[in-house]
């Protein structure tokens, strides 16, 4: 675990993981994986066994896991602002992973490619819109781009009989993204979605959760129209966790098969 700047009493975290036998590895291609709560409270350390991050690794990739934002720390001014507010400084943390596993060696800066799952693809696609970032190629996994549309939902949803269900959810939002939907609008990156340059993967697990599929069918009519390369696959009959063993086997299976085309496969 390597520490970047971040703001006054904050450290921020970034996890490298290394193919096996790899401990000093030498120009390898790399995958950012951005998921808001791998690190607790800025802890040193992960919190739980990175099953994701492990498979790529043992694929030859170098993984790059900043803690771009903590949802849940509190110690993070970020928490208190915006998304229009937070993006922006979560987007400079996976630029300076990023340059760190360069300038260490570690990482083939012509073969990056990035994944963010849930509320993190915001973080992931905005990433990957900054060319000087050099990322060859993105993947959602159930990827929310869109976050006035999610703010529809929840309000749609409190309204009916599920209300009391997704109070503390409509709440959380408010807190983490802001109340006002004109704002969400103007600032969620699926505005810019045609201007990207770059192959991407739609992951959507079988459920409906923030109807990330939607969202994913709307990105991809968008790259599509823009003449973009985009792949969308559904794994039906997951969870949101893949917790089942054929469909985490799915998962990963087009994960490896997109990211070997895309980056070459994995550097000796």
């Amino acid at each position: 675990v390597e520490r970047l700047d971040g703001p006054p009493d904050v450290t921020v975290p970034v996890a490298f993981t290394f193919p096996p036998g790899a401990d000093e590895p030498k120009g390898r291609p790399a995958v950012v994986l951005l998921r808001a709560n791998l690190f607790d409270a800025w802890h040193d350390e992960p919190t739980t066994f990175d099953w994701l991050g492990q498979f790529l690794a043992s694929r030859g990739y170098v993984v790059i896991e900043p803690a771009a934002i903590q949802l849940s720390n509190s110690a993070d001014p970020m928490k208190t602002t915006t998304y229009e507010q937070w993006a922006p400084v979560a987007t400079g943390r996976v630029a300076a992973a990023l340059e760190l596993a360069r300038a260490k060696g570690w990482a083939d800066p012509a073969r990056t490619c990035v994944i963010g799952r849930d509320f993190m693809f915001l973080i992931a696609l905005e990433s990957a819109l900054r060319t000087e970032n050099r990322i060859g190629c993105l993947v959602g996994v159930d990827g929310i781009a869109d976050l006035a549309s999610v703010l529809d939902d929840y309000r749609d949803a409190a309204r009916s009989d599920l209300g009391r269900h997704v109070d503390f959810g409509l709440g959380f939002f408010k807190d983490q993204f802001g109340p006002d939907r004109a704002a969400l609008a103007a600032a969620s990156p699926s505005r810019r979605i045609g201007s990207l340059q770059v192959d991407t993967l739609l992951l959507a697990n079988g459920t409906e959760r923030y109807s990330s599929f939607a969202q994913n069918r709307e990105i991809a009519a968008a790259l599509r129209e823009a003449a973009k390369t985009v792949e969308t696959v559904r794994i039906v009959g997951s969870d949101f966790d893949f917790s089942r063993s054929d469909a985490r086997a799915a998962y990963l299976g087009h994960l490896e098969t997109f990211l070997a085309a895309q980056l070459g496969g994995a550097a000796p």
